[in-house]
């Protein structure tokens, strides 16, 4: 599938009065959803939380029992598209990746007080199989049947930046100029900051009247 003929960064601060992490909740129904919550530790390490669902592709690569030449596992890469279209081949995962990185990026990004990403996932340890030869341990029938490598390609990401409790969203639009593109960022801004400007903080629990309330020290 060509690429849009134009792809526009845009980034918006959005107001919501739950915490950040709750809105989850209205988004776990959604298609791939994930939140990389960082609420602790060290502010150097912990500036942001990340919120994404619905991703326009998703990259998925498993080890097959087969080597190259040089004794590196083959791997079978799935990518798999919103639309539904559906492309699976033995291929080299990290080529496949960067590939797809190049088509996302936009010609510029918009400024944003975090590095926002916009592609999402994870590299199993066994992926090391595929890049040098390494002993082969046999599988156990206990471990969870997932992909060696699984990205997904968000164009919508939430950013909850901890330092200044500020949420910003960055889209990505797509159309065949930018004006379209443009106009369909906005368009994708305009919905989620009415998505989420109805989610409302959870309520206190009410006490009765003359009730003695307990807390820990």
């Amino acid at each position: 599938m060509a690429r849009s003929a134009a792809v526009v960064h845009i980034v918006r601060r959005i107001r919501h009065d739950a915490p950040f992490h709750r809105l989850f909740d209205h988004v776990r129904a959604e298609p791939y959803p994930v939140l990389l919550d960082s609420a602790g530790g060290a502010p150097r390490l912990a500036r942001a939380s990340f919120l994404a669902w619905s991703p326009r592709l998703v990259v998925r690569a498993t080890r097959e029992a087969s080597v190259d030449a040089l004794g590196r596992r083959h791997a079978r890469v799935v990518v798999a598209r919103a639309t539904g279209e559906r492309e699976e081949a033995r291929a080299d995962v990290f080529a496949v990746l960067r590939a797809q990185l190049a088509e996302e990026r936009p010609r510029a990004r918009a400024a944003s007080p975090v590095a926002i990403p916009h592609a999402i996932g994870y590299f199993g340890y066994e992926v090391g199989q595929m890049l040098e030869r390494l002993p082969l341990h046999p599988s156990h029938g206990s471990e969870p049947a997932l992909p060696d490598a699984h990205f997904g390609f968000y164009d919508t990401v939430l950013a909850h930046v901890h330092e200044t409790r500020e949420t910003w969203a960055s889209v990505l639009g797509r159309g065949a100029d930018d004006e379209s593109a443009r106009e369909e960022a906005a368009h994708t801004l305009a919905m989620i900051e009415a998505r989420f400007a109805e989610v409302t903080a959870p309520k206190a629990p009410s006490v009765a009247r003359g009730a003695t309330v307990f807390a820990p020290r």
